[in-house]
């Protein structure tokens, strides 16, 4: 017996492969091609789902800046003054910079 076919599992499966993608190699180095052979389906597949790849980007953003301000919101009343926040704002944006780049730590690595 076959497997219906799921739309919205096959945009998720894009949607996955894609961030994953623009999180290692950038919005320029990554290409619809390369999209559809990491998520197994064709790139006519993904511009059937998807308009182009700017779209892709531009949810991959707006992912990236909804995960950050939700973490941000479950830190934020921890923090007493005005200077602690925007410390610990600029911190938490070096943490987050630092997660999508593949590295564990703040400042610059060797």
């Amino acid at each position: 017996m076959s497997r219906r076919y799921d739309s919205e599992e096959a945009k998720r499966i894009i949607r996955g492969k894609a961030f994953e993608l623009f999180s290692l190699n950038g919005y320029n180095q990554t290409s619809v091609g390369g999209i559809a052979k990491a998520s197994g389906y064709s790139k006519g597949h993904i511009y059937y789902h998807f308009e182009n790849k700017e779209k892709l980007f531009v949810l991959f953003a707006q992912n990236s800046m909804h995960e950050w301000y939700t973490k941000w919101m479950e830190n934020e009343p921890n923090y007493s003054s005005a200077a602690e926040k925007w410390y610990m704002m600029a911190k938490h944006v070096q943490l987050s910079n630092a997660s999508a780049n593949g590295r564990t730590g703040i400042g610059r690595q060797s």
